[in-house]
Order: structure tokens, then C-alpha cells, then sequence
């Protein structure tokens, strides 16, 4: 019964623009987090975290 339920609510998703929105939504967070990271002084710790903020967002399921 799960695993319909995962189908079913795949599909009522997919009817509106959530996916977009939410998507929308976590790139402007990420663009937040990524400018607030320039006040930290240039680092491979800072750069960590810029690329851990952009692979959060732009990562494909």
C-alpha cells in the first residue's frame, strides 16, 4: 500500500507547480547562505560550504 501511495502522491505533485516553487524557493535560500558566506575570509572550509550549499540545491533525483 505504500508504495502506491509514493506513486499516488508523485503524480498529484507532478499535476502542479510545487516541484517549481519549492525549487524557487531553496535557490534563493541558497543564494542567501552563499552571500552570507562572503564575509568569511577565503578559505578551502568556506569553499566547502559554498559547494555544499549550491550541490544541495542543483542535485537531480
Amino acid at each position: 500500500m505504500l508504495e502506491e501511495d509514493v506513486k499516488q502522491a508523485i503524480e498529484i505533485i507532478s499535476k502542479t507547480n510545487a516541484k517549481k516553487k519549492v525549487y524557487n524557493l531553496a535557490y534563493g535560500f541558497m543564494e542567501e547562505a552563499l552571500q552570507n558566506l562572503k564575509v568569511l575570509p577565503q578559505s578551502s572550509a568556506r569553499e566547502k560550504l559554498e559547494i555544499l550549499a549550491r550541490f544541495i540545491v542543483e542535485r537531480k533525483f
